[in-house]
């Protein structure tokens, strides 16, 4: 092969390799792009996980003040029905 065809094989192979280094980062932008499209969801998911846990944290206390006031009515139901044996000797 003379040198003018090895050079032009060359100059071929190399257009080839910048067209594909091309494509690559064209590829490249999109993967960032969309890298950053998921780290802003993942940052939103996680300030709504935040209120969430606030939320539920409330709730919580909520449920256990409620079941707090359910036990002293228990007792008052216990005291009263005391009372009215005593009182009223039901039976």
């Amino acid at each position: 092969m003379c040198n003018f065809a090895k050079d032009l094989y060359f100059m071929k192979n190399e257009n080839k390799i910048v067209e594909l280094l091309t494509d690559l980062l064209i590829k490249q932008d999109e993967i960032v792009g969309a890298i950053n499209g998921v780290q802003s969801n993942v940052k939103k998911l996680n300030q709504e996980q935040t209120k969430t846990n606030l939320a539920l944290g409330e709730l919580r206390l909520s449920v256990m003040r409620l079941a707090d006031e359910m036990g002293m009515a228990q007792e008052h139901e216990k005291r009263i029905d005391k009372l009215e044996h005593k009182v009223f000797g039901k039976g």
